[in-house]
């Protein structure tokens, strides 16, 4: 019997490819097609992402095996699904990204990232920066394949159709800085400014949920577009990374405030209007299950002391399909000795305590 399918199944991308591989990570996979992480994850995520997508992608599909036996003559006839594409596409949204990842210091991309294997799946991630989102929604229409050799330079062209798609805090193009106020009481509801204090930023003025929706929506679009010239090979994957939203303090309105005129002529108060959280409306955009929050959920105890120390890392939580919780905990790692280079402060007094840099981990 010859098992055969006309398709190939999609790549099984795992939860803990959020993370450095480390013990306890959770083997089960993101959800397909569409995923959105919400919440604060480690700068690397998106690399880290896209190194376990290619290195998966490397691995030959078995689809099945004929047997024929014809008196002893014995052959196996062994068929395999068409591979998936062995590139993935970054697009980044965060003008400080190759800064927070060099602030974040990771000691895996330290020990790890001059490797040959990790260098030549890195050069098989096609990397884009969008500043604004008209820049973004530009960049989807336009993306398309090459064949040409050279590649021609253009940013809209790829050498091939990537597998993996990962659109990295289009959010933050809507967003701006503000200082913390420790006065300022909490959101009460969703009527209130949409500030995410957490972060320190807050959605600029104006700022509708169509808005941000249009983003992700064209996003879809395009993979569609992918999807349908692929043939018989593997649909691409979408993964949202949103490190600025949270479950609890991103509202966005459904139209733009106006203003009106009252009776002497002057400019009245604008009309609070009813908002919408953000993560229900990419529920409602790319289904319920395939949207994901992280959120900090008190600090992991090193001691039996049952009061927190400053030692004490902080503990997250990964919540999926409103059901399955992932722990995972960021600590301070010391530095190599080769990497180390004493710091200064803005005296240029020598540090002598250096802090070294962060390890984000699962944990259970």
């Amino acid at each position: 019997m010859t098992l055969s399918a006309s398709r190939a199944s999609p790549i099984a991308l795992p939860i803990s490819a959020l993370l450095p591989s480390s013990a306890n990570a959770p083997p089960d996979p993101l959800p397909f097609p569409h995923a959105a992480i919400l919440g604060p994850l480690p700068p690397t995520a998106a690399l880290h992402l896209a190194l376990e997508y290619l290195a998966l992608a490397e691995i030959p599909a078995y689809d099945g095996q004929q047997w024929r036996e014809n008196g002893d003559d014995c052959t196996s006839e062994a068929s395999y699904a068409a591979s998936a594409p062995a590139r993935a596409l970054i697009i980044n949204c965060a003008k400080t990204w190759a800064e927070d990842i060099e602030e974040e210091d990771e000691d895996w991309l330290r020990d790890h990232g001059a490797e040959y294997g990790v260098l030549d799946m890195l050069s098989r991630v096609d990397m884009r920066f969008c500043p604004s989102p008209k820049h973004l929604i530009l960049l989807l229409n336009l993306l398309s394949t090459t064949s040409s050799s050279p590649a021609s330079g253009l940013a809209h062209e790829l050498p091939t159709t990537p597998g993996l798609v990962i659109l990295q805090d289009a959010a933050s193009m809507f967003m701006r800085t503000v200082e913390q106020d420790e006065n300022l009481p909490p959101a009460v509801d969703e009527t209130d400014e949409p500030r995410l204090r957490a972060s320190g930023v807050e959605f600029e003025p104006g700022t509708t949920i169509s808005d941000y929706l249009d983003l992700i929506s064209c996003a879809k679009n395009t993979l569609h577009h992918f999807a349908s010239t692929s043939g018989d090979g593997i649909p691409p994957q979408l993964v949202v990374l949103e490190p600025h939203l949270s479950s609890t303090d991103s509202y966005l309105p459904i139209l733009k405030p106006a203003a009106s005129l009252d009776q002497k002529g002057k400019m009245a108060t604008p009309t609070r209007e009813k908002r919408i959280n953000v993560k229900d409306a990419l529920e409602y955009l790319i289904g319920q299950p395939n949207v994901g929050v992280v959120e900090q959920e008190g600090k992991l105890r090193l001691t039996p002391d049952p009061d927190a120390t400053p030692d004490d890392p902080p503990l997250y939580s990964l919540t999926l399909r409103d059901e399955a919780s992932y722990r995972m905990t960021k600590r301070h790692c010391q530095r190599h000795s080769w990497a180390r280079a004493t710091p200064v402060n803005e005296e240029s007094e020598m540090v002598q305590e250096d802090p070294g840099g962060w390890r984000w981990e699962w944990t259970v």
